[in-house]
């Protein structure tokens, strides 16, 4: 790097130092002196940085250890949308059936598993051939660079590492398809004498060309247009370890490393990922309270949990606690905690604890709330309905002969499909802009803008799934039917409560959608409506052609019967009377005929 003066032009050497300064292209020079410069003291700084500390090369540094026993804000479940999906859901020339039927095996692994497949490179394919003890290290470099993002806030690139550090032991390979040989014939386009004066040499070196099999198959075209099934897709899962010793470490690595997924889906939002590593890490370690203690927080962190998913949690974090006195680990030496960033469990342990009872509180207030509302304004009405008998008169609540409860049946729970639909293009949005290289920005503002649309249909959702008919297995209903008098068995009451659930729901799309993004909505009502339409119409041809083939039906009954009174009809039964007299005059004296025909006259 050039730490003098900036060289001048050779056009440049005539102009005094003010016009140096004020050239273009000396401003521009000097701007990239400058970048240099702060890319060196960046380097300089990363370089000082990762000098382990105290002289211990054991010392992950801050950055690189594992996920913290931390807590996090409640939210609602984003669904997760792999990166891969094109490639992983295509089906190639099969049939959805058929494609579905070959894959049942393949699409029953968690994502992140099957995201292995990808990880065939050399470097992976080395370190899986490796011994255990070997194995660690490559695991542990991926491991401690997902560490490092995750540290950083990056989860989208710490899971990368993360899949990478567990596709080290537990991966799917899949299996390309035969290349097919193409047989290169080579002619010539030369008259026949002509050809025949070619050189030997020539004649031969064409022969030669000729027994040349070309491969036309790339591998890239196999990656992206590869069709994965149960056929070509296989699972290893440590077959190949022999010694207690490599399978007790191999199941310490998986566990750190489901953890580490787990609490990454999380952070996420992914909850439905984070609780099905946690099930993959309870395969592996029956006895580890951190993974109580994960599911515990990952149910606690899902706000659309229900009661008794939340005593699950508080059943496991309580267990976790007892559990903690005597587990081996925490045994251990300060030391040893602080390297695993478990040094803090007492007091997360204990914290996760009071919020979960703080949830349990949040979502019983959330279902006492939506309930009570619910009966009391029934009674209300019943009371109106009583005063009115009382002065005579005669009470009819509007749209009382309307039993239909169905979703999406007409004029019921339009508002709930439309919200669903709010969010289902809200997915769409982060699935296209999460494959365009320049769509983070978007992806971000689609999960921000999604978490009040999923608070909103989770609200609704809960109003519409409330069952009064099953009220006596629901704690909720039967504690308010204490206080609150009503013979909820009744028929026209169940009916007015579903009432009330429609009006609810509405009422709530109409006060609360005004959070919805504008031309997000419009095209979620668009393409509602549109699809309805498209439905209607559907259903009109189904019932035109059910209309005609009844018709038709009606038509060839009446038809036969018509045609059994006819003249040709009445001359066809004649000659079969004809038939069979003549049948029995010739037979007559036959004794097996007359045997089975007159046995009973004799």
């Amino acid at each position: 790097m050039q730490t003098g003066k900036l060289q001048i032009p050779s056009n440049h050497k005539l102009v005094n130092e003010q016009d140096i300064e004020n050239c273009p292209y000396m401003q521009v020079q000097k701007a990239a002196e400058a970048r240099k410069e702060a890319e060196v003291a960046k380097e300089k700084k990363e370089k000082k940085e990762k000098k382990p500390k105290g002289g211990c090369p054991f010392m992950s540094s801050e950055k690189k250890k594992n996920p913290s026993l931390e807590s996090y804000p409640a939210t609602f479940e984003i669904p997760f949308i792999s990166p891969m999906k094109f490639l992983l859901s295509f089906k190639g020339l099969l049939s959805n059936d058929d494609a579905d039927e070959k894959r049942q095996k393949f699409d029953s692994y968690p994502i992140y598993l099957q995201h292995s497949v990808f990880y065939d490179d050399e470097t992976m394919k080395k370190a899986r051939t490796l011994e255990m003890c070997h194995r660690f290290f490559v695991f542990d470099t991926f491991r401690e660079k997902g560490n490092k993002y995750y540290n950083k806030g990056d989860f989208a690139e710490a899971l990368k590492y993360y899949e990478r550090a567990l596709s080290c032991l537990k991966w799917l390979t899949y299996k390309k398809p035969e290349k097919k040989k193409k047989e290169v014939k080579v002619g010539t386009n030369l008259p026949s004498q002509e050809a025949g004066e070619v050189s030997t040499e020539k004649t031969e070196e064409k022969n030669e060309q000729e027994a040349i099999l070309e491969d036309d198959d790339d591998d890239d075209k196999y990656s992206l247009l590869a069709t994965y099934n149960d056929e070509n897709v296989t699972l290893h899962d440590g077959e190949d370890v022999r010694e207690e010793m490599d399978k007790d470490m191999r199941n310490s690595m998986l566990l750190q490393i489901y953890l580490n997924l787990a609490v990454t889906y999380l952070r996420l939002s992914h909850y439905s990922l984070a609780n099905t590593a946690l099930d993959d890490a309870s395969k592996v370690s029956e006895k580890s309270t951190q993974i109580l203690y994960r599911r515990s927080q990952v149910v606690a962190c899902n706000m659309e949990s229900r009661i008794e998913d939340l005593m699950k949690a508080k059943k496991d974090i309580e267990l976790a606690i007892e559990m903690k006195k005597y587990e081996k680990l925490f045994n251990s030496e300060p030391g040893v905690l602080r390297i695993l960033n478990l040094a803090n469990a007492d007091e997360a342990y204990i914290q996760q604890a009071r919020f979960v009872e703080q949830r349990i509180r949040e979502r019983r207030d959330f279902e006492y709330r939506h309930v009570r509302e619910l009966i009391a304004r029934a009674k209300e009405i019943q009371m109106i309905e009583e005063r009115m008998r009382a002065e005579g008169k005669t009470p009819r609540e509007s749209g009382e002969d309307n039993t239909s409860l169905s979703i999406g049946a007409e004029g019921s729970y339009n508002e709930y499909e439309i919200a669903t639909e709010v969010v289902n293009k809200y997915i769409r949005i982060i699935e296209f802009y999460q494959e365009s290289e320049k769509g983070e920005e978007q992806v971000k503002l689609a999960r921000k803008e999604i978490l009040p649309a999923k608070e909103l249909l989770h609200e609704m959702t809960f109003v519409l799934n409330i069952d009064f008919k099953s009220y006596k297995e629901n704690p909720v209903i039967d504690d308010i039917l204490q206080d609150v008098t009503i013979d909820i068995e009744d028929p026209k009451i169940q009916r007015r409560l579903e009432r009330l659930k429609r009006q609810k729901i509405k009422d709530l799309f109409e006060i609360k959608g005004q959070i919805y993004n504008f031309q997000v909505f419009k095209w979620a009502v668009d393409d509602y409506f549109k699809r309805k339409e498209k439905e209607q119409k559907a259903q009109e041809e189904q019932n035109k052609a059910n209309q005609a083939a009844a018709a038709g039906q009606e038509k060839a009954g009446k038809s036969l019967f018509r045609n059994m009174f006819t003249a040709e009809f009445g001359l066809q039964l004649v000659v079969v009377g004809l038939l069979l007299a003549a049948f029995y005059v010739f037979n007559r004296n036959s004794s097996l005929l007359n045997g089975i025909l007159f046995r009973s006259g004799k």
